[in-house]
């Protein structure tokens, strides 16, 4: 690596990659790609950008939910099995074939 992103706080770091990400598909003339993939149930921060990646249900940040960005969720493992893994895996794979061509980044 060349370049280093530093950031003051993990809410940045996340927003920071994001907006990253979509400079990357610009640049390759692809602005299409707005979407992130994201496991449900997960927090990644209070900035609008990393609260449209957290969880859309059980978030805490429902009352913006007008105003965020809608973005892409697969289920997270929640058993411990390799079958509820795989049933994730697949949820993921299923997810990218079908709507890859919006689809920016996984975080």
């Amino acid at each position: 690596f060349t370049k280093v992103f530093f950031s003051d706080s993990g809410s940045v770091s996340v927003e920071v990659a994001m907006k990253m990400a979509l400079q990357y598909w610009f640049t390759l003339g692809q602005p299409s790609k707005t979407k992130f993939v994201s496991l449900s149930n997960g927090y990644h921060g209070d900035t609008l950008g990393a609260m449209s990646i957290c969880d859309p249900v059980n978030g805490m940040h429902s009352m913006f939910s007008g105003v965020l960005a809608k973005q892409l969720f697969v289920s997270t493992p929640t058993g411990g099995t390799e079958e509820d893994g795989v049933q994730t895996i697949n949820e993921m794979k299923q997810l990218l074939e079908e709507q890859h061509k919006e689809i920016a980044a996984v975080v």
